[in-house]
């Protein structure tokens, strides 16, 4: 196995020896490696590379099997292998370590071209051995005598031995492996986007596998967690690697898949404050593709670290029927947070996700603390879903556009797909609180408006507070209730139903999506400023939510499209229209 660099040929440097180790014997088949980074055990081998002269296109008619016999093939256009050959093993007996007892290795590089007039094309290589030992080759060639036991040097030497007693084994030699060709093995071409995966786990050690086996990135990885046990139930990693940090040994594992592959590993958690090495990989990364099916680390890559890269979110549903894939838009028009909200929209909405969210099975405790438990999921159903989600990665980085889609595996391993709505978003300030808005909700209010007119009307929103950050996500709305009070006038939300849909937002959004406020709309020819029954109603509702720790939201939809948003602060006056 030889560096891919023999079969390049502009590359022309090949003075520094090769370092060859043995690797096994299978069946009277034995394999080599060469190097110039020997890893293995070493073999009693020295090489010397010859670049020949470029030769037209042609069949070896009679396979070298001395040295001689090789410089004869060589020399209808060559006549300079033997004196090449003559200068190296000289050059080579002052060098400190010499060992005349060793073996050469010979490997011609043969420039191919398709006339004698036209340019290089091909680079073909050949690899002998030699069945003799240096000093035995070097006495064949006639630079050296046998002394007492030490080589001499002949002076002259003498010309007419050409290796006529050097016989030559023949090998088979194979390049090693490139980004293009790992890539080209795969029917793609291959890409350097910077990646920083986050989650090294079950999922994501088999989709950056598939990735760097296609030749796709360059990686830097951040997991904090070891390689446990039970991990090796569904990871990527083998057996004999536990304990060991799971990003470190995935990376010792991949990084020589083919030559020059860029991996990395930081063992970080990112909710941590940053060290060096991880904010200098966010600052070089383009793609921050997270596998650690946390929100609370996805709403940070998101919204907590400096990055100009663009986000994805790769995961597994908690039953592990499902794979998810979340990916902002290249210019980042839409952020995964908000995509992230226009993910629990559709499973509101669509009555075959309702189960989408829901665990499965009895977890398995592997250890002593509270936490130490895991799922049960098959391996061969995770494979599947790395197989789908390494594939969703490659062609969603390949596209500019932002894209959610779920695969459903069945019991059979057939699969199911959904692609979902990527609504656009619009935020805007209420007081120290920013209130991020899907389109679709906001449309939707102002049409259940018109058709109520000259009555008022309303409902409950639904959707998510996020304190770190002081972002209300709207997701959805319930619209006004059969029971409710609906006037020229004035509104009063009924509760008829309310309880019921509320518990299956929650159930089928992981308790995600909960109840966040009251909407309510005002007539023709009336602003979107709050009367003093809405701020008796505001003072209310704000009451209610402190004992959650949570703010009190109302929307006032107006007509002209205006719709004003209060986030406790309505009772200084404050607020945002939209």
């Amino acid at each position: 196995m030889l560096p891919s660099a023999f079969y390049a040929y502009e590359a022309s440097d090949f003075a520094a020896p090769l370092k060859v180790s043995f690797r096994s014997t299978v069946l009277g088949q034995s394999v080599w490696v060469a190097s110039e980074a020997p890893d293995g055990q070493p073999a009693p081998l020295t090489s010397f590379v010859y670049t020949a002269t470029p030769q037209v296109h042609g069949m070896i008619q009679l396979q070298p099997r001395t040295i001689a016999e090789l410089q004869t093939y060589l020399s209808s256009g060559d006549t300079q292998f033997t004196k090449a050959l003559r200068q190296h093993l000289r050059v080579l007996q002052e060098t400190s370590g010499f060992d005349s007892t060793q073996q050469l290795l010979l490997i011609i590089r043969l420039p191919k071209i398709r006339t004698a007039t036209s340019g290089v094309e091909n680079m073909e290589v050949w690899a002998f051995v030699s069945e003799g030992t240096l000093a035995e080759l070097g006495v064949d060639l006639g630079i050296w005598a046998v002394h007492d036991g030490t080589l001499a040097h002949l002076l002259p030497a003498e010309v007419t031995r050409t290796g006529q007693q050097s016989p030559l084994s023949l090998l088979s030699p194979v390049r090693a492996l490139t980004r293009e060709w790992v890539a080209a093995y795969n029917g793609l071409q291959p890409t350097t986007t910077r990646y920083v995966a986050v989650g090294a786990g079950s999922l994501g050690s088999q989709v950056v596998n598939n990735l760097v086996r296609a030749g796709q990135g360059n990686w830097a990885w951040l997991d904090e967690d070891q390689y446990l046990p039970h991990n090796a139930a569904r990871h990527y990693l083998p057996g004999n690697l536990i304990g060991l940090g799971k990003a470190q040994a995935m990376v010792s594992l991949l990084k020589h898949t083919f030559e020059q592959a860029d991996l990395q590993a930081i063992a970080a958690n990112v909710l941590r404050p940053a060290t060096p090495p991880v904010t200098d990989a966010y600052a070089g990364a383009e793609v921050l593709l997270d596998m650690s099916a946390s929100v609370a680390v996805a709403r940070h890559l998101t919204l907590g670290v400096d990055s100009p890269a663009r986000r994805l979110s790769l995961f597994l549903n908690p039953a592990g029927t499902d794979v998810v894939l979340l990916a902002e838009p290249q210019d980042r028009s839409l952020r995964l947070d908000q995509l992230e909200m226009a993910y629990y929209r559709a499973l509101v909405r669509q009555p075959e996700l309702q189960q989408h969210l829901l665990a499965h099975g009895q977890p398995i405790r592997y250890s002593h603390a509270c936490r130490d438990v895991s799922v049960q999921l098959p391996q061969e159903q995770v494979a599947l879903h790395a197989a789908i989600g390494a594939r969703a990665v490659r062609s969603a980085v390949a596209e500019p556009g932002a894209r959610m889609k779920i695969w459903h595996a069945h019991s059979d391993l057939t699969v199911s797909s959904y692609d979902l709505e990527v609504p656009a978003f619009s935020e805007v300030a209420a007081g120290s609180w920013t209130v991020v808005l899907p389109q679709p909700v906001v449309q939707d209010l102002r049409a259940q408006r018109r058709q109520r007119l000259p009555n008022e009307t309303g409902g409950a929103l639904v959707g998510v507070f996020d304190t770190q950050y002081r972002r209300v996500y709207i997701v959805d709305h319930i619209p006004s209730p059969v029971d409710s009070q609906e006037q020229p006038t004035g509104y009063e939300r009924g509760l008829a139903g309310v309880k019921q849909e509320l518990d299956r937002i929650r159930t089928c959004t992981g308790g995600q999506v909960v109840y966040v406020g009251e909407w309510h709309s005002h007539p023709d020819g009336y602003s979107v400023r709050p009367s003093t029954d809405d701020e008796d109603q505001f003072a209310w509702l704000q009451h209610e939510r402190e004992a959650d720790g949570l703010p009190a939201v109302m929307a006032i939809v107006g007509d002209r499209g205006i719709t004003g948003w209060y986030v406790s602060d309505l009772a200084t006056g404050r607020g945002c229209t939209t």
